[in-house]
C-alpha cells in the first residue's frame, strides 16, 4: 500500500519544526513500519528547510526539470555534491525530450569535384 502524511496548514516556523526532536521519533517509527520514505522537500538553495531536513534523510535525489533549470545554479549544485551537504545525493533530469536531445556516432566519407569561371563587377551604390 501506499500512505501518505499531508503537511497541513503552512507552519510560521518551519524551520523549528524540523530542527523538533519530535520529528525524529517520527521518522525513527515510519521507519520500524515502511520500507521506503519519501519526504517531498523545498528547492535547496531556496531557503534552509532543504538542508536542514537533510538529517532524516538517507538519500537525496535533487530532481531538475530539461530547460528550467537556470545553468549558472549547476555549480551550486555541484558544490553541494563534492562537500557532501546532502546524504547520497543523486541528479534526476525529468521532462527531457530524446528527440530534440540526442546523441550518437557516425561516419562519412564524400568526394566532390568542379571547376567554374566568370566575371562579375560590383555595383555602385547609389541613392536613386
Amino acid at each position: 500500500g501506499f500512505d501518505l502524511i499531508p503537511a497541513g496548514i503552512l507552519a510560521p516556523n518551519p524551520a523549528e519544526l524540523l530542527m523538533d526532536n519530535r520529528l525524529d521519533e517520527l521518522m525513527n517509527e515510519l521507519r520500524t513500519r515502511y520500507d521506503y520514505i519519501i519526504a517531498d522537500n523545498v528547492p535547496v538553495g531556496l531557503i534552509a528547510d532543504a538542508t536542514i531536513a537533510n538529517r532524516i534523510a538517507d538519500l537525496t535525489i535533487f530532481v531538475v526539470r530539461a530547460g528550467k533549470l537556470d545553468r549558472r545554479q549547476l555549480p551550486d549544485i555541484e558544490k553541494l555534491y563534492q562537500e557532501k551537504k546532502l546524504k547520497n545525493m543523486a541528479l534526476v533530469l525529468n521532462g527531457a525530450n530524446p528527440e530534440r536531445h540526442g546523441y550518437g556516432y557516425s561516419y562519412g566519407y564524400g568526394y566532390g569535384y568542379g571547376y567554374g569561371y566568370g566575371y562579375r563587377t560590383k555595383k555602385k551604390k547609389t541613392f536613386f
